[in-house]
């Protein structure tokens, strides 16, 4: 059985591996960030368990680099895509929804698309500020 703790570190390899591959305006200008998790605003949220207790850790799932290199990420725990710049500097977050999150895009505009609901039954259209504009189930 894997621990809680290496699962956790599996998940950050991952993700730290996927942002190398694909976030090629990091490569190009020799820089690589990081964030930090917890509850401000500029840092993501992570669950990890009590090693004692059967459960997955949960964090980061889905995240998308835009063509002037801003980063956005899902943090499914305060429910909210979060938007970093090239260096990391955090930029913005969405309003937060009430239902779990899934997926999600960005449109040419910065407009952010979020997939939601029990059954991924709902989408809503958040603005380029992080606003609500419109939801549809």
């Amino acid at each position: 059985m894997i621990s809680s703790k290496m699962r956790y570190f599996s998940i950050f390899l991952f993700l730290l591996i996927s942002l190398m591959l694909f976030c090629n305006i990091c490569w190009a200008q020799n820089i690589l960030f990081s964030l930090q998790y917890g509850q401000d605003d500029s840092q993501i949220g992570v669950y990890i368990p009590d090693p004692n207790i059967e459960e997955e850790p949960m964090g980061p799932s889905y995240f998308y680099v835009d063509s002037s290199g801003n980063f956005y990420i899902t943090d499914i725990i305060a429910n909210v895509i979060k938007k970093y710049g090239p260096i990391g500097n955090f930029i913005l977050k969405t309003e937060p929804i009430n239902s779990p999150l899934y997926s999600f895009c960005v449109d040419n505009e910065g407009n952010i698309y979020i997939v939601h609901g029990t059954s991924c039954d709902e989408l809503t259209k958040f603005n380029n500020n992080g606003s609500v504009l419109w939801t549809k189930k």
